[in-house]
């Protein structure tokens, strides 16, 4: 009996991988449609959600003939109720989806340029929760299901600031009225989908901790601390930008963050750089110029790339699934190193973007 209460455990447990990777996927190509206007990916989208559908019907069926047949206890147990709820929830995050996927008629104009970032960056932490989420249900890691319980913070407060964009839009493009009210909707099915993949994490941490951890955050973050964040920040041709972003996190915020930085085409960096940073204690002398193809010639575990200044480096990246790739416009990469003169424009720079890497840190480890 019990040979064969181990296979069905297996069958449920590939069933589940198989829902969560096809949901994430579905999810990714649901956003590109959105973002770049393509109807026909759209389109897909709404034929795989049915699929969708018929699946979680199944599994739910498979994991309540199995509770009645076999009565598990403890970790079995908990095991087959943590994969009901993250079935249910993957559903949920297939239904907002294709949602999301019906706007893909919409065409923002070249002015909210901005807008489509912070949607995209948007879809990127909710992508890298959902797959993380369906990771850490299958190779039970609560450490990465914590993870998804501090990213769903990001998501929020991102979420919050791409709505009062969007009503700011509102008051000054009223020709784009319908188009910018279509984007708040979407916006708003992205983020209730990143609320469904912290859902699965809390079932994961229900399942690895063995007690529901729902509305106990700081008794939960007190019994299982959150691992070391890796990043990667990237920018044109090592200007210094990302060295500095680099320098900085790694020396004010080392116990929780191991920083990597690289270069679409590295170079020695602006030689006031260095004095710069070092004036707050951080030694940016220590890393070296790395090219982004020199950089994934190993195969390197990342939790966040994020690009400083030209979003347009996120197309030079390999496919990363799990990992959030990140584009932040500020701070502007005009009056970044590789354009001032004076010691006085680079601190501006400097006290500028380290400003912005701890607002950052401060929102994901809270």
């Amino acid at each position: 009996m019990h040979a064969h209460f181990l296979r069905e455990v297996a069958l449920i447990k590939d069933l589940i991988a198989r829902q969560g990777m096809m949901v994430h996927e579905n999810f990714v190509m649901a956003m590109e449609a959105f973002i770049d206007g393509d109807a026909a990916l759209g389109k897909r989208v709404l034929e795989i959600e049915s699929e969708v559908d018929s699946s979680e019907v199944s599994i739910e069926e498979e994991c309540l003939k199995t509770i009645a047949l076999y009565q598990p206890v403890a970790d079995d147990l908990r095991l087959l109720i943590s994969v009901i709820r993250a079935n249910h929830n993957l559903e949920r995050i297939g239904d907002q989806a294709a949602r999301v996927a019906r706007f893909a008629g919409l065409v923002l104009p070249q002015s909210l340029e901005p807008l489509r970032l912070m949607v995209r960056n948007l879809g990127a932490l909710t992508s890298m929760m959902i797959y993380r989420a369906v990771h850490s249900l299958v190779e039970r890691t609560g450490d990465e299901a914590l993870l998804i319980w501090h990213v769903d913070r990001l998501v929020d407060r991102l979420h919050d600031e791409t709505a009062l964009r969007i009503q700011r839009e509102v008051t000054e493009n009223p020709a784009a009225v319908t188009d910018l009210f279509t984007a708040l909707d979407a916006i708003n099915r992205i983020e209730r989908s990143a609320d469904h993949a912290a859902n699965i994490a809390k079932a994961v941490l229900y399942l690895v901790l063995g007690h529901i951890v729902r509305h106990h955050r700081k008794k939960t973050l007190r019994e299982l601390p959150l691992p070391k964040v890796r990043i990667l920040f990237v920018d044109d041709r090592d200007a210094g930008a990302a060295r500095m972003a680099q320098a900085w996190v790694n020396h004010a915020h080392g116990d929780r963050f191991v920083a990597e930085s690289a270069a679409l085409s590295p170079a020695d960096p602006n030689p006031l750089v260095a004095p710069v940073m070092a004036e707050l204690g951080a030694d940016i002398t220590a890393y070296a110029p790395r090219g982004l193809r020199e950089y994934f010639e190993s195969e390197r575990p990342l939790d966040f790339v994020i690009v400083l200044g030209n979003p347009d480096l996120l197309d030079a990246l390999p496919n990363l699934p799990g990992t959030a790739c990140l584009a932040w416009s500020h701070p502007d990469p005009n009056v970044g190193p590789d354009f001032a003169d004076s010691t006085d424009a680079l601190r501006g720079y400097r006290d500028t973007l380290t400003g912005v890497l701890d607002r950052w840190v401060k929102m994901l480890l809270r």
